[in-house]
């Protein structure tokens, strides 16, 4: 019986082997890159988007901070205050926030109407 089972499941496979030949592609997709992208002719560079970034960033990680110091504030000592704890989070996380979103802001170029001549 062991030696008959190979040949059994060779002329059980055969016929979906024929069938996989029939499944090759006759010729290859060729990939064809697009053109680079370039801006409008009416457009011209006119700076970056640094001060942007630097608002959205110091706004959305100050607030963030803000945030989670003000969470975790109430788990300490009772009559204890936080009020100068979260104004430093706030303003060290604005800092921070800040300064990544003028360095992302900084590399992101911003397009304007041509000067008329």
């Amino acid at each position: 019986m062991a030696r008959l089972l190979p040949l059994i499941a060779a002329l059980v496979l055969s016929p979906a082997a024929s069938g996989l030949a029939a499944q090759r592609l006759e010729t290859w997709p060729r990939f064809e890159p697009a053109a680079p992208f370039a801006p409008a002719p009416d457009r011209v560079k006119v700076g970056n988007y640094a001060l942007e970034g630097l608002a959205i960033g110091a706004v959305a990680v100050g607030v963030a901070s803000l945030l989670v110091v003000g969470d975790s504030c109430g788990s300490g000592a009772p009559g204890t205050t936080c009020s100068s704890n979260k104004g430093d989070s706030f303003l060290l996380g604005a800092g921070i926030g800040a300064f990544v979103g003028l360095l992302v802001g900084g590399v992101i170029p911003k397009y304007g109407p041509a000067p008329a001549p």
